[in-house]
């Protein structure tokens, strides 16, 4: 029969064994808990791992799309840029089709011309008498237009006994050139003396015996007969052209070569004797 003591030190030994087996047990469940939370954590791991990948995959993700969509969105201002720098301009023309109409109105003016033909020597033409005695121009250094007079007068009852100087500049119009002295006279007389035709170009004398002291020598006409000693009548020397012709009328000429364009320098001396009428008309033709 068990006693107390060994039924206690069963009792303590089935403890102890109890024990022993529950710190086992424990011990199990502590090592299976330890194997479960290592095995749990490393699937932790392993899953955060993977959520993490995952994210990290979706971020890369996200941010290589955003860096498209910005590198995209650079990309596109630049376009827009280049666009802006370039404009397009469209013009539209509107063409206006405009009529015109033009009247021309012709006028036709008739003019009437009459033209008064003076040769020296027809008295066809006799000038306004005169009041006063003529005097030397101040023509001397003006030109005479051709065909115009160098010299006329008419005089009634007027006694002009000294000599006028009477001057001219001409433009040669040929080679050739004719003076002419044409006179009327009741019933005074007309004087002329030392007559000139000097080539200011060349400054030489181009009239021969313009101072009649050689006679008619080269004068042609119906007065040749008039050039005379006048003695104290005339003006420079004893010869002179004195016309107390009536009629017909008296004239005398001489052509002389020139040329063309050079200025001549035409003068000569006049007067009268007597008194009653006087034309003189003077001329140089071509």
């Amino acid at each position: 029969m068990k006693t107390n003591r060994d039924w206690l030190e069963q009792r303590h030994s089935l403890a102890i064994s109890e024990n022993t087996q529950h710190q086992n047990s424990n011990e199990r469940t502590k090592n299976k808990g330890s194997q479960e939370l290592s095995i749990d954590l490393l699937c932790g791991l392993i899953i955060g791992a993977l959520v993490g990948g995952i994210s990290l995959a979706i971020v890369i993700t996200f941010y290589l799309q955003a860096s498209a969509t910005t590198i995209q969105t650079i990309t596109t201002s630049t376009s827009t840029t280049a666009t802006s720098a370039t404009p397009q301009t469209t013009t539209t023309t509107t063409t206006t089709a405009t009529t015109t109409t033009t009247t021309v109105t012709t006028t036709t003016t008739t003019t009437t011309v009459t033209t008064t033909t003076t040769t020296a020597t027809t008295a066809s033409t006799i000038p306004a008498p005169l009041a006063v005695c003529p005097t030397s121009n101040d023509t001397a250094n003006s030109y005479l237009s051709p065909g115009a007079l160098l010299f006329s007068t008419y005089t009634v009852n007027i006694a002009c006994t000294s000599y006028i100087r009477v001057a001219w500049l001409y433009t040669a119009q040929s080679a050739s050139e004719t003076i002419t002295i044409d006179t009327y006279n009741v019933p005074a007389t007309t004087y002329i003396d030392d007559v000139s035709v000097i080539d200011m170009n060349t400054s030489q004398e181009l009239l021969t015996n313009g101072g009649f002291e050689s006679g008619a020598v080269i004068w042609i006409g119906s007065a040749t007969n008039d050039i005379t000693s006048g003695g104290s009548s005339c003006y420079g020397g004893s010869w002179c052209y004195s016309d107390a012709a009536t009629t017909p009328h008296g004239n005398i000429s001489q052509s002389f070569s020139t040329t063309a364009g050079h200025t001549l320098s035409i003068s000569f001396y006049i007067s009268w004797s007597g008194t009653g009428v006087v034309y003189n008309c003077i001329g140089i033709t071509p």
